[in-house]
C-alpha cells in the first residue's frame, strides 16, 4: 500500500469514527477534529511504521472514547431517563475498558 493509500485509508477510517458523534457536534467540531487526529498520524510518518501504528490508534480509540461522553452531554440537554443514563454511563464505560486494553 503506498503513503497517499494509506492516508486516504486512515483519513476514511477517521471521518467513519466522527459520525459516531451528536450531529450538533459534528457540524461544529469535526474538521477540526479530523486535522488534528491527520496531523498525530502523519507527525509519526518518520518515526515507522509502528510509531505511526500506535498514532493511528490512540487517535481511533480517542474518538471512540469520547463519543459517548458527547451523546450524553446532548442528551443532557434533553430530558434523560433514569434507564438512558445508565445505558449511556455503562456504554461510556465499556469503551474506556476498549480503548484502554487497545493502547
Amino acid at each position: 500500500m503506498t503513503g497517499t493509500q494509506s492516508t486516504s485509508l486512515v483519513e476514511r477510517t477517521f471521518r467513519t469514527l466522527l459520525r459516531l458523534y451528536p450531529a450538533e457536534f459534528q457540524t461544529e467540531f469535526r474538521d477540526e477534529m479530523l486535522e488534528v487526529a491527520m496531523a498525530s498520524w502523519k507527525e509519526k510518518r518518520m518515526s515507522g511504521f509502528v510509531a505511526q501504528y500506535r498514532a493511528f490508534l490512540k487517535e481511533a480509540a480517542s474518538l471512540l472514547v469520547f463519543a459517548p461522553r458527547e451523546w450524553i452531554r446532548a442528551s443532557l440537554k434533553r430530558p434523560l431517563s433514569p434507564v438512558k443514563a445508565g445505558v449511556w454511563c455503562a456504554l461510556a464505560f465499556a469503551t474506556g475498558v476498549l480503548a484502554y486494553r487497545l493502547i
